[in-house]
């Protein structure tokens, strides 16, 4: 009996149950970045699939689809290949097929090898599901559902949804049967279709938004829940609602055997789906739970919760025979200041990982939500927020983790908390647009502050802690006076807004979506304004850098000429979260995907000339951002530049450029003049036919892609005209310092060669061409080049060289000059 108090009251005390179960083992780290050292959690889950066999699950996440064994919980692979975050999987039903799908494609992999099959392109996806015979894709989208041919990707019948997004999709066991429905804040209403056909059979009506729906293997059936807390069961024939009883869910589905109804809070209830009686209750996970998944002989099921788990359980025994974690929903990231520590907050609590090795430290099980978090500058304590009968902040000791200090919220409690430079103060911005500060050491509020509207989003204190920023999603940036409280300056910022000082002070970033702004503190005045948009900010310890993550991407900028140094891509979605450890060799970033990577500075990527739209990668886009460019003046240290070979002019010798690494060199520096490949029709024709499929309407790229197009009618011109005989043209420039061109044309097709010699008979270079059909070939992308270098790559001498073409039968020579 003494033992079982003490236990209790040693709970009591502690209040902190540390966890060292399955967060021990090490995250996979498949597929990192590059320049990444590594990455923290495997992605928020979207959505699960079990095979038909039940040997494999798949797991739809913001970097992959993650396939594991079903039987061990092992980690068999990572698919990538989708351009935006993967929200939806499904097995075939005979299990040769997986298809993922993000907001504007659907990929199908073979699941035995993991090698892509097909892609669709598919803008505005927002569901997927297969037909039972494995025939058809049903997609919901924003206003419509389509029915597709599941092997080429054809549209067969489109259901019209008006202007709903269509969430949920169900088919009979039959397949002539689907019933669709919106998400929540959408129309409330129930659809069931015929398939063959595309009549609408039957309409169920919601008096609020719908959560979730299931239809009954035999199709006689359909089972919706609402944001009400009512589960509604309907007659699919007549469209009567015959049974409702009160039970909020937030996810409804049917057993194989149409027996049992699973529904779930953050516990999973085994429902009579005839009585409505609840059979059997699984407990195990600590939040909601968002999709459940039965095995082919309903013995088993699979659940995954926004508590980063996934479980497998035995329905007979109600066990839950395997947990799958890492598939973290972080709330907050913060960084040690002594570098040494990340903690991370969501709804499995708190979790603490060793920088060193990127090792699980701790997991601080809460046993409720927890939302933001901050060390103190001495690295001993943790400020977290969270709900514990209330809103609260909890001051912690960062190594035992023993609460030390409890500070009571009156008001909406946000995720912001920030300590200040001395750690005798700790700020905290609310969800009702207030903004306090603490006393650390007594746990008393000194002070609130009023003058925000709404959310406060960001809050940073100057290094010598006299001044406080913050700002608000009601579109302003405030500055305030730490000590008397006063709001001393108003600045309007639309969107959500980031803030960070320079570490001298004398400097505030402030970014949004849309561009990033550097303020004078002393003027008031703002003295830099970046276009590319931060939706996080930090700067490095030596003020040198200022790091902005925006949509899919981090830009380093040299803090003082506001020129991009580096790109780093490797979250698919926005960047919430940046901070330097004490030395800047690394950077660390939490994403909206759900997982933390950790950046070597040391070991960052070359900057692509090609890369002209700044987004880490060579594609299609920066193609049109070149061409939309075509005759605009290069101002002397534009960035980004769409010159890419920075001969002053944007021509079509840019769009070679880029059209070289888009064929086959992707992620490689630029390459040279000599090395690219002839600029043909037909390839030009395929790239225009990409940009296209993007569906962007924004004017500058659109001028691109007509520019593009003009290109294309001047190349078949170009193409058509035959000349007459095969002439070797004089070289341009000439005298030349210290590449040149060499025109020539061909009355019919020929191997072409170039010999280079000195004017002592020399061979300096041999310029091999390939064969080449009939044509001009005058100007820079079709001319042969010679960068006025020996064969091993050694500038030659000022002097007189003479150039010889080869072109079949047809020898001619000309002589050119270097000057240097």
């Amino acid at each position: 009996m003494k033992k079982h108090l003490l236990f209790k009251w040693s709970l009591l005390f502690v209040l902190i149950l540390f966890v060292q179960n399955g967060f021990a083992q090490d995250t996979p780290q498949w597929d990192l970045p590059e320049s990444a050292k590594a990455r923290i959690g495997k992605g928020r889950a979207t959505d699960i699939a079990l095979s038909p066999d039940d040997a494999q699950f798949a797991v739809s996440t913001g970097i992959g689809v993650w396939l594991y064994n079903a039987s061990t919980g092992a980690e068999t692979t990572l698919l990538t290949g989708h351009t935006d975050r993967v929200t939806f999987v499904a097995y075939s039903p005979n299990g040769e097929t997986l298809a993922s799908a993000s907001s504007r494609e659907i990929i199908l992999w073979d699941p035995s090898d993991h090698q892509q099959k097909m892609t669709f392109d598919y803008e505005g996806i927002r569901s997927i599901a297969y037909s039972p015979d494995g025939d058809m894709f049903a997609v919901g989208r924003w206003g419509s559902v389509d029915l597709l041919d599941a092997q080429t990707g054809d549209k067969k019948l489109s259901l019209s949804e008006d202007r709903n997004e269509v969430r949920f999709l169900e088919f009979s066991a039959d397949g002539e049967t689907l019933a669709t429905a919106a998400g929540y804040g959408q129309e409330p209403t129930i659809h069931l279709w015929n398939t063959s056909a595309g009549e609408l059979l039957q309409e169920f009506e919601h008096p609020t938004g719908i959560n979730s729906i299931t239809l009954s293997p035999d199709g006689d059936t359909l089972v919706s829940g609402d944001w009400d807390g009512v589960i509604r069961v309907w007659d699919t024939d007549t469209g009567e609602n015959t049974q409702t009883f009160n039970m909020w869910a937030e996810t409804l589905t049917y057993s194989p055997n149409g027996r049992n109804i699973a529904a779930t809070t953050d516990k999973i209830y085994i429902v009579n789906a005839r009585t409505a009686q609840i059979r059997q209750t699984l407990t195990g996970h600590t939040s909601g739970i968002y999709r459940t998944v039965f095995s082919s002989d309903g013995n088993s099921l699979v659940s995954v919760s926004w508590d980063g788990t996934i479980r497998f359980w035995d329905i007979s025994t109600g066990s839950n025979r395997l947990t799958i974690r890492g598939h973290f929903n972080f709330r907050a990231v913060t960084l040690s200041p002594d570098g040494e520590t990340i903690a991370a907050t969501g709804d499995n609590g708190i979790i603490l990982w060793n920088t060193s090795d990127q090792k699980l430290r701790k997991s601080l099980n809460r046993g409720n939500r927890s939302h933001g978090v901050a060390y103190s500058p001495d690295s001993k304590t943790l400020a977290i927020s969270e709900w514990r009968d209330g809103p609260q902040i909890r001051l912690l000791n960062a190594s035992t983790g023993r609460a030390q200090k409890t500070l009571r919220y009156q008001g909406r409690l946000g995720n912001s908390v920030v300590f200040s430079p001395s750690g005798n103060m700790l700020a905290t911005g609310g969800w009702d647009g207030t903004v306090r500060l603490w006393d650390t050491n007594t746990g008393n509020l000194r002070k609130t502050l009023t003058a925000h509207t709404r959310d406060i989003v960001s809050i940073a204190f100057s290094p010598s802690g006299s001044m406080l920023a913050t700002g608000s999603w009601d579109g302003t940036v405030r500055l305030w006076n730490v000590r008397t409280g006063e709001n001393e300056k108003t600045f309007s910022i639309e969107g959500r807004i980031s803030v960070a000082f320079s570490p001298d002070g004398k400097v505030l970033a402030i970014g949004n979506w849309r561009e990033t702004r550097l303020l004078n503190i002393q003027s008031g005045e703002f003295e830099q304004t970046f276009d590319e948009g931060a939706e996080s900010l930090a700067y490095s310890n030596d003020g040198k850098i200022l790091a902005g993550g925006s949509w899919r991407r981090i830009q380093l900028w040299n803090a003082d000429t506001g020129e991009i140094q580096r790109v780093l891509t490797g979250h698919p979605e926005g960047i919430a979260w940046l901070a330097f450890d004490p030395t800047d060799d690394t950077l660390v970033s939490r994403g909206w995907d759900g997982t933390i990577l950790i950046w070597d500075m040391n070991a960052l990527p070359e900057l692509i000339a090609a890369d002209v739209t700044l987004d880490g990668i060579v594609d299609v886009k920066d193609l049109v951002a070149v061409a939309s460019s075509f005759g605009e003046p290069i101002e002397e240290g534009m960035y980004p530049n769409p010159d890419v070979n920075d001969d002053g002019v944007v021509n079509r010798q840019d769009v070679l450029e880029v059209m070289a690494i888009l064929d086959g060199a992707a992620g490689a520096p630029s390459v040279s003049s000599q090395t690219l490949p002839r600029l043909t029709a037909d390839t030009l024709q395929y790239w225009i036919d990409r940009a296209k499929q993007l569906n962007n309407l924004d004017d500058d790229f659109q001028s691109g892609i007509r520019v593009l197009e003009e290109l294309l009618a001047t190349l078949i011109t170009e193409t058509k005209a035959m000349p007459t005989q095969t002439v070797l043209l004089a070289n341009y420039p000439n005298p030349f310092n210290p590449e040149t061109w060499i025109p020539y044309q061909l009355s019919e097709p020929a191997g072409v060669t170039v010999h280079i010699y000195a004017v002592d008979g020399r061979l300096i270079r041999i310029l091999s061409l390939d064969h080449q059909p009939a044509g001009m070939y005058q100007s820079k992308d079709r001319a042969a080049y010679w960068d006025g270098k020996n064969e091993f790559g050694e500038s030659v001498a000022s002097g007189v060289y003479f150039y010889t073409l080869t072109a079949g039968d047809f020898t001619a020579t000309r002589k050119m000059l270097i000057r240097k």
